[in-house]
């Protein structure tokens, strides 16, 4: 394409042979440069992992949930009202929640699933904004 286009511009007259040779040696050197330029790089240094602290970090709070309540929402995300009728692929996702629970295994969904219903369903703890606020909406009888 560049070839026929090349001889279609010195045929009008429009560049002379040689400044199409000269514009194709530059066009090559460019080239040539930029790859060699490529060469000589190197990937850049992996980002290695700060050392985790030390004793003197604060003890985690317990996270755990047991395993009965895990048990009763996945029960309540994996079920539907009898009757009705369910798409198929959505029918097998439902299952295989059940079945990765019973094996100790969950996946990322389902697990997500089970940590937003946990921490929706829980009390919010004392002295919380989230408490506190739906304490004053109990005592003035305001729902929300």
């Amino acid at each position: 394409m560049r070839l026929l286009y090349t001889e279609s511009l010195v045929r009008r007259g429009d560049i002379r042979e040689e400044e199409a040779e000269a514009a194709l040696r530059d066009f090559r050197a460019r080239l040539e440069a930029a790859f060699a330029s490529t060469q000589d790089s190197r990937p850049p240094a992996p980002i290695l992992p700060r050392e985790p602290a030390g004793d003197d970090a604060p003890p985690s709070p317990p996270t755990g949930v047991p395993r009965p309540t895990l048990d009763a929402i996945l029960r309540a995300i994996s079920s539907y009202p009898e009757g009705l009728e369910v798409h198929p692929k959505l029918d097998r996702v439902l299952q295989e929640r059940s079945r990765m629970l019973a094996q100790d295994s969950v996946d990322w969904a389902t697990g997500e699933a089970l940590a937003f219903d946990r921490c929706s369903s829980r009390e919010p703890p004392s002295g919380s904004p989230a408490r506190t606020r739906a304490a004053a909406r109990s005592r003035s009888g305001t729902r929300c």
